[in-house]
């Protein structure tokens, strides 16, 4: 009897905490650390890749983050990538679903990623109500299966990391045409248009995802690009130079002297005239010279 009051007080006292509980934080919490709850289920964040635990080297956040920075400057959707450290499991779709609703309901429309670094066929892709109300989940699969299929081809986890945001920011560029034209995208938005057909090619996105990463690089670092620029055209200026004021010289040549040689020009004919009014034709053959 003891031991079964002793169990009704446990229940009871556990229902207790369970009503008094923070809101935000739900029960399918994916195995998160408890004292991190919240800030990857709390409120909206005020930056796009939430790194709580410290996962990813100071350079290594930093470099994502303009990555993803310079995504939500040109784009209208947000993108949040939230860290996950390798043997924990994203949060549950109910406790996600509730976070969501509670604090992505307002504009921008936004994508929630909760990434377990070193185990990319674990992220989940959720969105804000707008984009769902807007684009198929058959469509959002295939965005995160791309993703996932990127980054498994590199071995390193910041290198897959680095692969799944890129493609990610690119699948996302290409998402938001829906959100513009307001219509519902069925499944088969999957196959793309004639003028989408190169960049619906997986090796192609990702020669354009990097191509994008290292002219955000570029354009950080102007100074060594300018530097490179200016000897270049300092190089092509001073070849043009050489070749327009260069002087040839031809080789000395040693000639043999050509004049009065036995084969020489005026030989046999008159070169002295017993008359020097007639001229030298008619007295060629005289036999008085």
């Amino acid at each position: 009897m003891k031991r079964l009051l002793v169990l009704l007080f446990a229940g009871w006292f556990a229902a207790s905490l369970s009503v008094f509980a923070d809101p935000s934080v739900s029960a399918t919490d994916g195995g998160l650390p408890p004292g991190l709850l919240k800030e990857y289920l709390g409120k909206r964040p005020s930056v796009h890749l939430i790194d709580p635990q410290q996962l990813l080297a100071e350079h290594h956040r930093n470099e994502f983050l303009r990555v993803l920075d310079a995504h939500a400057a040109d784009s209208q959707v947000d993108v949040h990538v939230y860290l996950l450290a390798d043997g924990q499991s994203p949060p549950g779709e109910a406790a996600v679903g509730e976070f969501i609703g509670r604090a992505f309901a307002a504009d921008p429309p936004s994508v929630l990623v909760y990434y377990v670094l070193g185990a990319p066929e674990l992220a989940r892709m959720h969105v804000s109500p707008r984009i769902g109300r807007s684009v198929a989940p058959g469509l959002l699969a295939a965005m995160l299966k791309g993703c996932v299929a990127v980054a498994l081809e590199q071995e390193r986890p910041n290198r897959q990391l680095e692969a799944f945001i890129d493609m990610l920011v690119v699948r996302v560029c290409s998402m938001e045409r829906l959100l513009d034209s307001g219509k519902v995208a069925a499944p088969d938005a999957l196959v793309p248009r004639s003028e989408d057909a190169a960049t619906s090619n997986p090796e192609w996105e990702q020669i354009v995802a990097e191509a994008k990463r290292h002219a955000l690089w570029l354009a950080e670092r102007p100074w060594p690009v300018f530097a490179v620029l200016v000897s270049l055209g300092a190089i092509v200026l001073l070849w043009v130079s050489r070749r327009l004021l260069s002087t040839h010289l031809f080789p000395p040549i040693e000639v043999r002297r050509r004049l009065g040689a036995p084969h020489a020009a005026d030989v046999g004919v008159v070169i002295a005239f017993s008359n020097p009014k007639l001229p030298p034709a008619m007295q060629r053959e005289d036999p008085g010279v």
